[in-house]
């Protein structure tokens, strides 16, 4: 980590540089904390950000509505989100992990 201090007339301007490991590093300690199947969900739409309820239940070897339930749970946590329509949109993962 880089730290700046910048002496202005009225304030001082604090700039701290972190290190892209340092995310990288919180991330994947977060990740341990999911349970499985929500790591498995995770893992796949990093792979593959079209993937569908349908397709994640086969992979999981659960229903759609279970997968969705845990979706639902990772949207209210803040580590993924829904972007478009449910057909053609996609997901994105705003923080790869999160706090358990």
């Amino acid at each position: 980590m880089d730290v700046t201090i910048r002496n202005e007339r009225d304030y001082a301007l604090v700039t701290l540089m972190l290190e892209k490991d340092v995310v990288e590093n919180v991330v994947e300690n977060v990740v341990e904390k999911l349970p499985p199947r929500m790591k498995t969900i995770l893992n796949a739409i990093r792979n593959d950000r079209n993937i569908s309820a349908v397709q994640l239940a086969d992979m999981c070897r659960t229903t759609a509505r279970t997968v969705q339930r845990d979706l639902n749970k990772l949207q209210e946590r803040n580590l993924i989100k829904r972007t478009g329509p449910d057909k053609g949109g996609y997901w994105e993962i705003i923080r790869a992990q999160e706090h358990d």
